[in-house]
């Protein structure tokens, strides 16, 4: 968290008061957009490389499946781009 010595609220409903009158409602969820254009696309992505392989070893699938999944190799290089990384295919 973020703060300023000496603290401009002196408590939680003091925040929320003060914030609410400088900013509006909006104002108490200005955080949120970033924080999820950050989470959503890394949890969609480790939960599907994650999930995927897990589930191909649990129920004794062709293991050589993987290397054919092409929405998992999909998702992986357009997030991978979007990040910054050149993963070579």
């Amino acid at each position: 968290m973020q703060t300023s010595i000496p603290s401009p609220y002196t408590g939680t409903l003091d925040g929320i008061r003060k914030i609410t009158a400088a900013e509006g409602t909006g104002g108490l969820y200005k955080g949120l957009y970033p924080l999820w254009g950050r989470q959503i696309p890394y949890t969609m992505v480790s939960v599907d490389l994650i999930s995927h392989p897990l589930e191909m070893v649990l129920f004794e699938q062709d293991v050589a499946l993987l290397l054919l999944d092409v929405p998992n190799v999909l998702v992986l290089h357009v997030f991978s781009r979007l990040l910054g990384f050149n993963l070579i295919l």
